[in-house]
């Protein structure tokens, strides 16, 4: 009896549901990690030292592929590579968020238990229910949630628009709802000992994200991928007022630039003592971070 190949052994990529995830990997032959940089669980390729995508072919930078719809075996790779040089240089290098694929439950929980003892700095669960398609309230991530809870490491949960699959064919068929803050809200009520911070400013649910923030101790608030002139004026006065102690801002390197968005944050009218906390003591006191 002959023995079945899997697609990985015939050279073929893994099938999954994840159109957009697919039409990207498939562009691509597999790389080295070395090769490729990370942004969050996005990889940028280099070519002649720039960055590379799929969409460089048209003169753009762009995504390459999300490492959590990897094979499993090419996962470990990553993080081992991300975790050595974590490692070679925790001076700059605090630690990392993962991504996984809840519909891989058995590997992904296991992968996630072998980095939280991998020894290379912070490691945490980012979830993405808008990419994954499975919303953050979603049953598949409570072993997720179980093992955090355990380890006692917080999760992010991401909320709010997200600039992936923008412009394309039904935004790449990602559902913008997965995002909504009410998911957020679930786990928050359903985990009261599960630290959670909510990853982006939630427009178009902005007020659903500060009243949830109001409502559950839980979760506390992180700031990336918009400059903080783009604001609301609800979360403007938030961070001003009943929030400045449980918001910490973000960048979205590279799409946003450290030293404009620190500008940008200078002259927004904070009080030096809300800045100090936004940029540095809030962060540093939520990971337990010294220095």
């Amino acid at each position: 009896m002959r023995r079945r190949l899997s697609r990985a052994q015939r050279g073929l990529q893994p099938r999954c549901d994840q159109p957009l995830a697919c039409q990207i990997a498939a562009q691509f032959p597999r790389r080295k990690p070395q090769d490729l940089e990370y942004q969050g669980d996005l990889l940028f390729g280099r070519r002649n030292g720039r960055l590379f995508s799929p969409e460089s072919r048209k003169g753009h930078s762009g995504p390459l592929l999300h490492t959590k719809f990897l094979p499993v075996e090419e996962i470990r790779e990553h993080h081992d590579y991300a975790f050595s040089v974590q490692r070679a240089n925790s001076d700059a290098i605090f630690g990392h968020w993962l991504q996984f694929d809840p519909s891989r439950p058995l590997e992904a929980i296991r992968e996630f238990d072998r980095a939280l003892a991998a020894s290379a700095g912070f490691i945490g669960l980012c979830v993405n229910g808008q990419v994954t398609r499975v919303p953050a309230s979603d049953p598949r991530w409570n072993p997720f949630y179980d093992l955090a809870k355990e380890s006692r490491t917080p999760i992010m949960i991401s909320t709010g628009l997200t600039g992936i699959g923008q412009g394309l064919p039904a935004g790449g068929g990602i559902v913008l709802d997965h995002g909504q803050p009410r998911h957020i809200d679930d786990v928050a009520a359903r985990y009261p000992e599960l630290r959670i911070l909510a990853a982006r400013p939630a427009w178009p649910w902005q007020d659903e994200m500060l009243a949830i923030l109001r409502h559950k101790p839980n979760v506390s608030y992180e700031l990336h991928g918009w400059g903080p002139r783009q604001f609301t004026p609800s979360l403007k006065a938030a961070i001003k007022g009943r929030l400045q102690d449980r918001v910490m801002w973000g960048c979205d390197f590279p799409v946003l630039r450290y030293e404009k968005l620190i500008q940008d944050w200078e002259s927004e009218g904070y009080s030096d003592s809300v800045l100090r906390k936004v940029l540095s003591e809030n962060a540093k006191k939520y990971f337990g971070a010294s220095g």
